[in-house]
């Protein structure tokens, strides 16, 4: 008796073509058990990706309910790296996927050094609310997300998991994501044995803005002196020309010279104060739109950077999904 053949866990026919069998190029074929072919990829709401450090490429997928995270055995997300706890902390998804993260370790908990690049410049973080620059040479804490370190109060409360944040566990970089199912175009050659692959059109994004510049900061008026020659000058000129003339009216004519000019003096000044306040204001208001818009650049680059060069574990789904971005490049485009 012939040895039953399965391949994705099903019995290959004995009376198939090699065109209409699931035999194809690079398929995995388990002999006379199932067992030996790839399961395929679980159920769940949101899956946990190991993107960085020891395990990196592993794919964890999470439906409702509570899952511990550490390096013991019993763990249900198992972390390589040494010097981690046994246990991290608890993940809880709730009905409608959205991650919460409950740590385990005391804030003093220290994670590994990290390497410092000063031709690197500072690495910046950026947040709804402001932004926070990273000191040199400091030892980060043991669990970060988004290189920030967790509060003490998400013991008890917990700390929301948005998918695309990443988790740093002493040398692990973990991140949540939203489950992508396969996607890829296939369809069987008509010669048998192989799979033909329709790569999608690969739209490329625009230039992003990444320079920008802050305005100068308006400079305070000079401050005017007050104009007592010319205001003297008409008054003594009135008093000789009322004496030559011997008229006394015109001395009236002196004064208002010099109430003109005091007037004119009032208002430059009046005038000067108010176009500076309006320049400061104006230059605020524009500055801080110019960082704000510098913050959402900065996601926007970090995204990018992040989609454009994908880490192991996004490796591992586009392949054996396989997913649409597989062999996404082409020769002519830039990266």
């Amino acid at each position: 008796m012939d040895p039953v053949i399965y391949v994705d866990g099903k019995v290959v026919g004995a009376t198939l073509t090699l065109a209409n069998s699931p035999l194809k190029e690079g398929a995995i074929v388990s002999i006379g058990d199932s067992r030996g072919c790839l399961p395929p990829e679980p159920h769940g709401l949101v899956e946990l990706r190991v993107v960085s450090g020891p395990g990196a490429g592993a794919v964890h997928r999470m439906g409702i309910g509570t899952y511990t995270i550490g390096a013991a055995a019993e763990a249900a997300i198992r972390l390589g790296g040494s010097g981690l706890p046994d246990v991290i902390g608890t993940i809880t998804v709730s009905t409608v996927g959205e991650v919460t993260l409950r740590s385990e370790v005391p804030d003093s908990a220290l994670g590994m050094d990290r390497p410092v690049d000063t031709s690197a410049g500072p690495i910046v973080i950026d947040t709804k609310e402001s932004t926070q620059t990273l000191e040199s040479g400091k030892r980060p804490a043991l669990l970060e997300l988004n290189r920030k370190p967790l509060d003490s109060t998400s013991r008890w409360s917990g700390t929301t998991w948005p998918p695309g944040a990443q988790l740093t566990v002493g040398p692990v970089i973990l991140a949540v994501a939203t489950i992508e199912p396969p996607d890829a175009s296939l369809s069987a050659s008509p010669v048998g044995g192989t799979l033909d692959f329709n790569r999608p059109p690969r739209l490329l994004a625009p230039p992003r803005l990444t320079e920008f510049t802050l305005p100068a900061e308006p400079q305070k008026p000079h401050r005017q002196g007050f104009p007592l020659v010319m205001m003297a000058l008409p008054l003594v000129g009135s008093v000789v020309l009322a004496l030559f003339m011997r008229q006394p009216s015109l001395l009236l004519f002196g004064l208002l010279s010099p109430l003109m000019y005091l007037g004119q003096f009032l208002q430059r000044r009046r005038e000067g104060k108010t176009s500076y306040r309006q320049q400061l204001a104006e230059f605020r208001e524009r500055k801080l739109r110019i960082e704000g818009d510098a913050i959402a650049a900065l996601a926007i680059e970090r995204n990018a950077r992040r989609r454009d060069l994908p880490d192991a574990a996004s490796l591992l789904l586009l392949a054996t999904g396989p997913r649409a971005r597989l062999w996404e490049r082409r020769p002519t485009d830039p990266d």
